[in-house]
């Protein structure tokens, strides 16, 4: 948007400049004023009504877009360069129909496009990650992902900036040219997401009753998947603990309350098995002098 405020002022100052030298070649004659006049009333009017066709025609084409299921993403980034691209169109025919040499305004717009270029090509960088985001769908509206810049729902994805929401309710506008070139983990890609817990158990407890439980702490949630197997493992053998692991399937929406609700669940059903969960200690021995 601001790519056309800044094509338009250019091409408004030409007119103007066009119009002083329309207006002191005629040597102030009344019968050319009124016929400029009359064509710069005209002018205006085919711009509102122009203008106002465009907003209906960008209106029309979002709507028929969501009616086919396409990318709400995509959708809006088309409809936002179509609105460009018609308004330019409209500023070229009205610029002929009041007698203007269109090339002129041809020259104005190359040499604005790479001096605009040249001053914004970071932005403009981040303009092509856009494109590329949207096009390669590593991640769309509503997906949950991970970056270097954090993590959160993806709430929108613009020509320039990517914003997130957090789990704690804040906004994080990214650059689209980061992401794009960044390492991007969607934890959304999927119906189903892997909740993978570890606990570490003593030498001396017997490993057998101890997967039997952690089992057990899976299979009763019920958030976790019965259709995908739930695996119990042991995962590391520690220095002073032996770490068991346990993987279950579960539904995106309920990722996060069910992986609370299983860590709080193991300590639980531990502390009935009475299976101790080893923590750091610092052992002194002093000997006698």
């Amino acid at each position: 948007m601001y790519l056309t405020d800044s094509l338009t002022n250019d091409v408004t100052a030409e007119v103007m400049e066009e119009v002083a030298e329309k207006i002191s070649f005629s040597q102030f004659s009344l019968p050319a004023l009124r016929d400029f006049g009359i064509k710069f009333l005209i002018a205006l009017v085919v711009y509102y009504i122009g203008h106002r066709l465009i907003i209906f025609t960008r209106k029309l084409f979002v709507k028929a877009a969501s009616k086919t299921n396409a990318d709400v993403s995509v959708t809006h980034f088309f409809g936002s360069v179509m609105y460009v691209i018609l308004h330019v169109l409209l500023i070229f025919i009205i610029a002929g129909q009041m007698g203007f040499d269109t090339s002129t305004f041809i020259a104005i717009l190359a040499s604005s496009t790479i001096t605009i270029g040249l001053a914004l090509r970071d932005s403009l960088a981040h303009f092509a990650g856009g494109i590329l985001i949207l096009f390669t769908h590593p991640f769309k509206v509503g997906d949950y992902i991970i970056c270097s810049a954090g993590e959160g729902t993806v709430k929108a994805i613009g020509i320039v900036y990517t914003t997130i929401v957090t789990l704690d309710n804040c906004s994080i506008t990214i650059p689209n040219g980061t992401l794009a070139s960044d390492n991007v983990k969607n934890c959304t890609a999927f119906p189903f997401r892997r909740v993978d817990l570890f606990v570490s158990i003593g030498y001396d407890e017997d490993i057998k009753n101890a997967k039997e439980v952690l089992y057990t702490v899976y299979h009763d949630n019920p958030n976790i998947s019965k259709e995908h197997d739930i695996n119990i493992f042991v995962s590391e053998l520690g220095d002073s603990t032996i770490v068991l692991g346990g993987q279950g399937y579960v539904e995106n929406r309920n990722y996060l309350k069910t992986r609370w609700e299983l860590t709080e669940g193991i300590k639980h059903a531990f502390d009935e098995a009475e299976i101790t969960i080893p923590f750091s200690q610092l052992d002194l021995h002093v000997k006698p002098e």
